[in-house]
C-alpha cells in the first residue's frame, strides 16, 4: 500500500499493522510529536472524516492500495477547530430563531464530540464550561428538539457568548499584538472597577466580587495565552516591550486594590 502525506510518497515500513486504523494511529502520534495533525483521509481517492472512524478504521491494508492524509500543523489546526466549533454554536442559534426542529436533531448529532473538547481547546475549566453552556443547553430540551420557550432567551445568550468566545481565540491567535493591547487597554479601563474587589469582600457583596475576579481571570488568562503566541511567532524584543507594559499596568492595579484594602 502507498501511503501519502498531502500528496507526497512517504517510506513508512509496516510491522505488525493491518487495518487502516492501526496505521492512522502509528502516524498520528509521529505527526503530533513534530506539531502536526491529520484533518482530512482519502482511502483509494475517497474522502472520510477523521473522527468517523468506524467508516474507515477496520479497512484491511490488504485490500487498499493507497491512503493519503491531509496534515496542517498546530496552529493552522487550532484555527480550523475554533472556526469549526464557532460554525457550529452559529448554525444552532439560527435552528432555534428558525425554530427548526430537524435541523436541531442534525446538530445533536455532534453534540458529544463538541462537549468532549471544547474545554481543552478553549482551556478552560471543563466544570465551568459545562455549568455555564451544557448544563443549560440540556436542561432546555435542546436535545430532544426545541428548546422550552422559558429558556429559548437564555440559551440563544448563552450560545452569543460562546460564539464571542471562540473568535476572541482565533483573533489571538491570528493578531496577538492587537489583541494583547486591546486586552490591556480594557484592564486599564476597568482598574477602578477591578481595584473595589477586596472592598466589596468585607462588605459581604461575595457575588458582586466574584463577577469580577472572574472578568480578571479571563483577561489575564487572555494576557498569558498571547505572551505565549508571541513568544513564538514574533522577535523577543516585540515581546519584551509587550511585557514591560504589562507589568506597569499590574503594578497600577494591585496598588489601587492595596488602597482600598486598607
Amino acid at each position: 500500500m502507498k501511503i501519502m502525506i498531502n500528496q507526497e510518497a512517504i517510506d513508512f515500513t509496516l510491522e505488525s499493522e493491518s487495518t487502516c486504523g492501526e496505521v492512522v494511529d502509528q502516524l498520528q502520534n509521529w505527526l503530533k510529536d513534530q506539531d502536526f495533525y491529520i484533518n482530512q483521509i482519502q482511502l483509494d481517492n475517497q474522502e472520510y472524516l477523521l473522527y468517523d472512524r468506524k467508516s474507515w478504521q477496520e479497512k484491511s491494508l490488504e485490500e487498499l492500495e493507497q491512503l493519503n492524509l491531509n496534515v496542517i500543523d498546530g496552529k493552522q489546526q487550532q484555527l480550523l477547530d475554533l472556526l469549526t466549533l464557532k460554525e457550529y454554536f452559529i448554525l444552532f442559534t439560527e435552528a432555534i430563531e428558525q425554530n427548526n426542529p430537524k435541523k436541531i436533531k442534525e446538530l445533536t448529532r455532534e453534540y458529544s464530540y463538541v462537549k468532549n473538547n471544547i474545554s481543552q481547546l478553549l482551556k478552560l475549566n471543563p466544570f465551568i464550561i459545562q455549568a455555564q453552556l451544557f448544563n443549560p443547553m440540556e436542561e432546555s430540551g435542546i436535545l430532544q428538539g426545541l428548546p422550552t420557550p422559558s429558556s429559548k432567551d437564555d440559551l440563544l445568550q448563552r450560545f452569543k457568548d460562546i460564539i464571542n468566545i471562540l473568535e476572541g481565540r482565533r483573533e489571538e491567535i491570528l493578531n496577538p499584538r492587537e489583541e494583547g493591547i486591546k486586552t490591556a487597554n480594557t484592564l486599564i479601563a476597568m482598574k477602578e472597577r477591578l481595584s473595589q474587589i477586596p472592598m466589596l469582600l468585607q462588605e459581604n457583596k461575595d457575588r458582586e466580587a466574584l463577577d469580577l475576579i472572574i472578568v480578571l481571570t479571563e483577561l489575564l488568562s487572555r494576557i498569558f495565552r498571547i505572551m505565549g503566541t508571541l513568544s513564538q511567532d514574533q522577535d523577543s524584543q516585540e515581546l519584551q516591550i509587550f511585557t514591560h507594559s504589562l507589568k506597569e499596568i499590574l503594578k497600577e492595579l494591585s496598588q489601587a486594590m492595596e488602597q482600598q484594602d486598607t
